[in-house]
């Protein structure tokens, strides 16, 4: 059930520079030091006597970073733009001995062992995303305890509470029903699934990051469907912020994205589509959709409409846009938007695409 929004929100946990498929063999280990329960994620390539080693404490959950080279039967892992090093030796019968000296100087001896899946028991071992991650990513959730922040009323039906995790301050909502006939336990998991990888790419590695906030914004809600805007803004030690939107449209009842031609079809109705065809998709949004709706942007904004930036003036530019559902009608926008701002003005009323909306949707969103 969740696997549409699991891909929508899909975040990739690799170790800059290097790529998966070079990957020899992956080591996960788990042990103390002193009174922290760390976790270990060792990437031994098979090009090279270089290893990768990932670690992060159950207390702080974020990674730290070294590089290993071979030593005296030992692997002595360290950073050069800090003090930290962990020496670990080769596995003997499952143990691997350690010493980790720590920014102060200080050094702890200790004993390693494998890190399995089945030491990675937590609250979200139910949805699919957590799941399919590896021991050391499926350990770091198990340390995560969302708290209530604040409750918002959407409506006499439904409200919005919001669940923070205190330590990254990351902010996400959930669904609360008022009424029983409403089912909010499938949406729930699926925004659930969506604030965990955000998590994830909060606590992953990423050396130039000094700080990363997620900002959630409802744009349009009833008893059925529920559409916001995440972004999340990163900032970088050399490099300008980044602003990464992420528009979703959701069914209320069962968690699943709602997908653009559910609500708007512009071709006759005789000529059905194969949404799993992504050639036929992109055939019927270049040749059908673009065009119908080009016209109708033209014909209210059409000053806007003529500015060659970010190639607005050009018809297969709308071929696959941003979108979501807002109180005035449908929003249109690009990922890649620079400084043309297309989301804050090119909205159509539900009113002007009537001829276009499904019949199903023509009583969702009340067109008249």
């Amino acid at each position: 059930m969740l696997q549409r929004i699991v891909a929508i929100v899909f975040i990739v946990f690799a170790p800059c520079g290097k790529l998966w498929a070079h990957v020899d063999k992956v080591f996960f280990l788990k042990g103390t030091l002193g009174n922290r329960s760390i976790a270990i994620k060792i990437l031994n390539y098979d090009e090279t006597r270089t290893r990768h080693l990932y670690y992060y404490f159950a207390d702080d959950r974020k990674d730290h970073f070294l590089t290993g080279t071979y030593q005296n039967k030992s692997w002595l892992f360290a950073n050069a733009t800090s003090t930290v090093t962990l020496t670990i030796a080769d596995n003997t019968n499952g143990v691997w001995q350690a010493n980790y000296t720590d920014s102060t100087g200080i050094n702890t001896a200790s004993r390693f062992t494998t890190l399995t899946t089945e030491d990675c028991s937590n609250n979200f071992s139910h949805l699919p995303y957590v799941t399919e991650l590896d021991p050391y990513e499926r350990n770091r959730l198990a340390n995560v305890h969302f708290t209530p922040d604040n409750t918002t009323k959407l409506s006499k039906q439904i409200s919005c509470k919001w669940m923070i995790d205190a330590p990254s301050g990351i902010a996400f909502l959930r669904l609360q029903n008022h009424d029983k006939k409403i089912a909010t336990d499938s949406i729930n998991a699926a925004l659930e699934t969506i604030h965990l990888t955000y998590l994830q790419q909060y606590y992953t590695y990423n050396a130039s990051r000094t700080n990363m906030q997620v900002a959630t914004t409802i744009l349009y809600h009833n008893n059925a469907l529920i559409s916001f805007n995440t972004t999340a803004t990163t900032t970088s030690k050399q490099q300008p912020t980044q602003n990464n939107r992420q528009l979703l449209t959701l069914h209320i009842n069962n968690g699943l994205q709602v997908n653009l031609e559910d609500i708007i079809w512009c071709d006759s109705a005789a000529n059905q589509l194969d949404a799993t065809n992504i050639f036929s998709v992109y055939k019927y949004r270049k040749n059908v959709f673009a065009p119908a709706i080009f016209k109708l942007l033209q014909q209210r904004y059409p000053t806007q409409m003529q500015s060659s930036q970010c190639n607005i003036n050009q018809v297969a530019s709308w071929a696959l846009p941003d979108w979501c559902l807002t109180n005035k009608g449908l929003a249109l926008g690009f990922r890649n938007e620079e400084n043309c701002e297309v989301f804050s003005w090119a909205t159509l009323p539900y009113n002007s695409l009537s001829p276009y909306i499904t019949t199903a949707y023509q009583y969702l969103l009340k067109v008249k």
